[in-house]
């Protein structure tokens, strides 16, 4: 992670984030009819060579086939929508490990942050000091009836200002 996050340093936004779904687009190329065709058969010639010298795989035949036609469904997917899952849904070894980074100055957060729109995809964290610059500058808004942190994309509401927690 830390390898990761160097490279973000070092290329910043929007070169990074564009070089990931370059990466993750050029994959995609991999997924056409035939090329999915060829990764089976390549499956099956695999399994008859093992079988030939005695081995037996780790993964059965279907289960390889299963691997790769669930990666032949995902590249249908926008990009977007899998990182998206994948942010939200899956844990990997060594997540907790990762810290929280504030979205503004991307400082790596303790108990001193603010979470802003929670329960929406686009929710973050915030540090202190840039917490109180984001509400002076109107960019995060706090309700004073709930307590809640909001950006102004979901106060709207028929033309109107509401908080999009208790529709105040």
């Amino acid at each position: 992670m830390k390898e990761i996050q160097k490279l973000y340093e070092q290329y910043q936004e929007p070169m990074f984030r564009m070089g990931l779904y370059h990466m993750i687009s050029k994959g995609y190329e991999h997924f056409s009819d035939e090329l999915v065709a060829e990764a089976k058969k390549a499956v099956r010639e695999n399994e008859t060579e093992m079988a030939a010298i005695g081995k037996t795989p780790v993964m059965t035949v279907s289960f390889q086939d299963g691997i790769i036609d669930c990666a032949a469904a995902l590249s249908r997917f926008q990009i977007t929508d899998i990182l998206r899952f994948v942010k939200h849904y899956l844990f990997f070894e060594g997540d907790d490990k990762v810290g929280i980074r504030c979205k503004e100055c991307n400082k790596e957060l303790t108990e001193d942050a603010t979470l802003v729109n929670d329960g929406y995809e686009n929710s973050f964290y915030i540090c202190n000091v840039c917490h109180e610059y984001c509400l002076e500058d109107g960019s995060v808004i706090l309700c004073d009836t709930c307590g809640a942190y909001y950006t102004p994309n979901h106060c709207l509401k028929n033309g109107e200002e509401t908080c999009p927690y208790c529709s105040d």
